[in-house]
């Protein structure tokens, strides 16, 4: 656990960050929760279709493709392909009476079955891009906002050496990042001053509306520029 006593010191340094920089909040993750919590549906015969709507942002793309990263369009690939495979290992990573741990690591494992399999039919994709952490906990952060953030673990784990932590893993679990990450909400959520300027920066664009972590996934972010103190 952080030191509460050096948190409440850059807690207070962020409110007035976020008070006077408001596009320190990351409007691209409250999209594209929005968007996705409004498409999302497990069942709908047509998945391959219902996947990209569920996957799509009017601000970017970055989440799921960049230079050498291709994550959706390999799902894609594995779903017009297997679906009903896809969309068992959808509702097992869905599965919260099962250990989160598990759950990204299955997810991760299945896509490479799925990529070996299909090699032949498939020669352009070179990987499966859900091997680590990231793909598998985006969907959980979208599909469970209030339970779950986006993964950045470096970041993470920079920012709970500046807040004193005991004992700071050189890689850090993703069972223990999201734990943390509800913590640091908790303690942000309390803030009303906090809570107010965040709800007048959302106030202006199309939002996801519901509980979500995202103040805590800005506020490491946030917490990298600082220095010690």
């Amino acid at each position: 656990m952080f030191n509460k006593k050096t948190f409440d010191h850059f807690h207070g340094k962020f409110l007035q960050a976020i008070q006077q920089d408001p596009e320190l909040m990351d409007e691209l993750l409250w999209d594209v929760t929005r968007n996705f919590q409004e498409n999302w549906d497990l069942e709908e015969l047509d998945f391959a279709a219902m996947y990209d709507r569920s996957l799509e942002s009017r601000i970017s793309r970055r989440l799921w493709k960049g230079a050498d990263y291709y994550p959706k369009e390999a799902l894609s690939a594995f779903i017009r392909k297997d679906k009903e495979i896809v969309r068992v290992m959808f509702r097992d990573l869905f599965d919260e009476k099962r250990d989160v741990i598990g759950r990204v690591s299955r997810f991760g494992f299945h896509c490479k079955q799925l990529l070996d399999s299909h090699r032949k039919d498939l020669p352009d994709l070179l990987d499966h891009y859900h091997g680590d952490e990231r793909m598998p906990g985006l969907y959980l952060s979208l599909r469970y906002p209030d339970l779950y953030v986006y993964p950045e673990l470096e970041r993470f784990r920079n920012c709970m050496i500046k807040l004193d932590a005991r004992n700071v893993s050189t890689v850090i679990p993703v069972d223990t990042y999201f734990k943390m990450m509800r913590a640091i909400d908790k303690f942000l959520s309390a803030d009303t001053h906090l809570m107010d300027a965040y709800q007048r920066r959302l106030e202006q664009f199309v939002h996801y509306e519901g509980k979500t972590l995202l103040p805590a996934l800005d506020f490491i972010r946030w917490m990298e520029r600082q220095s010690s103190q």
